[in-house]
């Protein structure tokens, strides 16, 4: 795997948070059933990249 730094993790972070942020601003009443399954899909997939963004910063930091 390749070796990210610090920064570029942190940098990240911040837009993965952003992206979490405006999926959850989107009027899902509006999105057809399929539009409104992809971006549930979507949105869990990004909560996990977070996770593990945060978890990878930590270790950075020891």
């Amino acid at each position: 795997m390749k070796k990210y730094t610090k920064e570029d993790i942190l940098e990240s972070i911040k837009q993965v948070t952003s992206m979490i942020q405006k999926i959850h601003a989107i009027d899902t009443k509006k999105l057809q059933k399929a539009q409104q399954t992809l971006l549930k899909n979507r949105l869990l997939a990004l909560q996990i990249s977070l996770e593990l963004l945060k978890e990878k910063s930590k270790e950075l930091n020891k």
